[in-house]
């Protein structure tokens, strides 16, 4: 069977439903997989988000393990965190969530992850669905049907105990979330409430991101959420992970204390692998995931919001607006989006860019990324990143200064330069 070859993306497989991936395309992936996995007789996690199509495409996937002989682990509506978990708890040799995170609900999609969590890069996505390896076929697989939230919470919920009475407003993004908040949150012991909260939280539709505000209401930025989750459990002489565009400052400041931060390109496959090939603790991105070592290097917005919640508890008296205050020492302009008329059209601004600043030293792993030195010295004056969106016909240009005034002053002409 022909499939799009657009649905296949950086770290994993999405489009619109039912005209770029449908159940036939699922079922194909199914067998795609197993012939990926080189062995018929595979044991592959499954889950999925609460999309309306997400079920049937479930079925047309389980479909195809099943056909080649797979065992299959049919773990019904999860969170995405929590399929990774399973996949590594579990020893399963492959895992797969289907779910499109935070596109629209006439998206979907499947991330993959191989055998201990690790994930699959958008060329290994091409490529196992190109390849023909012989696999024995019709050989009739089972499926069992686990609940793996009990295990899962208990593993995230490992020694927790904070004495402070947190109140907490909460938006569960209305999918996978809201089928396991109010047990999570009953075992955090934290209060619910509406109004006159210490903080609020909000999830994505799969649950793998956490976007939170403070006790104003006012959001704070992914990266320095992720800055006052690693100051509560990083020691010296440990290792941070961080996206390329989160905020240079948080070099600086754990440096400061023993710890070295080191910067990978955006998305959970680049994250995940550099956490490993660097033994780390932690890492965070600017798009709200937060990752964790001792939880298989996994992302989990519900482990996140744990550990922040402890931050708080260790700062008793402190506002959660205070602890942002430390990590608030240069301006950062947050993503700006810039339409392109297609994915194709990259390349040509690419050449613009590289050609504007030809002067200058390009660090090209993740789009462009050019520092530019501070005239009055003390290193880094200003830094700009842009990179196409893995997922939308979208550029991202993310500028960070050490003045409001310069950040501004180069958002604009850059801006004006790429429109």
């Amino acid at each position: 069977m022909q499939i799009n070859e657009k649905i296949f993306r950086a770290y994993d497989i999405r489009g619109m439903y039912p005209d770029e991936l449908n159940e036939d395309v699922f079922y194909n992936l199914g067998i795609a997989l197993v012939s990926y996995l080189r062995n018929s007789d595979s044991k592959v996690a499954v889950g999925r988000d609460s999309r309306d199509s997400s079920d049937s495409l479930c079925k047309s996937f389980v479909g195809g393990l099943e056909n080649l002989g797979c065992h299959v682990i049919d773990l019904g509506v999860v969170t995405t965190p929590m399929l990774y978990f399973a996949a590594s708890f579990l020893d399963t040799d492959a895992g797969a969530m289907i779910t499109a995170s935070h596109n629209p609900l006439n998206y979907n999609g499947v991330k993959f992850v191989k055998k201990g969590g690790v994930p699959v890069s958008g060329e290994e996505l091409k490529n196992f669905y190109s390849e023909n390896f012989k696999v024995a076929e019709n050989k009739k697989g089972k499926t069992e049907k686990k609940d793996i939230s009990e295990d899962y919470f208990k593993e995230i919920l490992k020694d927790f105990g904070i004495k402070r009475k947190i109140k907490i407003k909460i938006d569960d993004g209305g999918g996978a979330a809201k089928l396991f908040l109010p047990r999570f949150l009953d075992k955090l012991r934290v209060e619910r409430v509406g109004m006159s909260a210490d903080l609020a939280v909000s999830f994505d539709f799969d649950a793998d991101r956490l976007y939170v505000f403070d006790e104003n209401g006012e959001k704070i930025r992914e990266d320095i959420v992720g800055g006052i989750i690693a100051d509560g459990i990083v020691q010296k002489g440990q290792k941070v992970i961080i996206d390329i565009i989160s905020t240079k400052f948080l070099e600086d400041y754990f440096a400061a204390k023993g710890v070295e931060v080191v910067r990978a390109p955006v998305g959970h496959y680049y994250i995940k692998n550099a956490m490993r090939n660097n033994d780390a603790v932690f890492a965070a991105e600017l798009s709200g995931h937060y990752y964790f070592g001792d939880l298989y290097y996994s992302d989990s917005a519900f482990f996140a919001l744990r550990k922040l919640l402890e931050a708080m508890d260790k700062n008793e008296g402190k506002n959660i607006s205070e602890l942002v205050k430390p990590f608030q020492k240069y301006f950062h302009s947050g993503e700006i989006n810039l339409s392109l008329k297609s994915r194709e059209e990259w390349g040509g601004v690419l050449e613009k860019i590289k050609d504007k600043y030809s002067s200058v030293e390009q660090d090209l792993q993740d789009g462009i990324l050019i520092e530019f030195e501070d005239p009055a010295g003390g290193g880094t004056g200003w830094w700009f990143n842009l990179r196409p969106s893995n997922t939308e016909p979208l550029m991202r240009l993310v500028i960070e200064a050490k003045s409001e005034a310069l950040m501004e002053e180069k958002k604009k002409e850059l801006v004006s330069f790429l429109n």
